[in-house]
């Protein structure tokens, strides 16, 4: 297996939405509606698109780049991404967009 990072971009939603409680995985602050994942072979690269992600990104946009892997013979560009899961201890770094200002590492561990 290759380590690889998976990059979960989306909206946190407020606890008012109705839809908050189908998006509340990680913590009961906000829920993380997912919008687009996708893998990147290196941390440095994922962090910085994820931090470009969020700051081009409407109030409240998210992203969180997690650890995973993949098998040795796959093409990291064919792997199917959408929907994969992640463990909270597996996230390397997390951005998003509150009040206005870019704030990294806001999902705590």
């Amino acid at each position: 297996m290759k380590n690889v990072y998976l990059i979960d971009e989306g909206i946190l939603l407020e606890k008012d939405n109705p839809e908050f409680p189908d998006y509340s995985a990680y913590d009961n602050k906000y829920g993380y509606y997912d919008e687009n994942q996708f893998y990147i072979s290196k941390k440095s690269k994922a962090n910085r698109l994820a931090k470009k992600y969020v700051e081009n990104g409407v109030e409240k946009t998210y992203a969180i780049v997690s650890k995973t892997s993949i098998d040795d013979t796959a093409d990291i560009n064919d792997c199917p991404v959408e929907g994969e899961s992640y463990l909270l201890e597996d996230v390397v770094y997390s951005v998003a967009k509150i009040n206005g200002v870019i704030v990294e590492n806001f999902l705590n561990k």
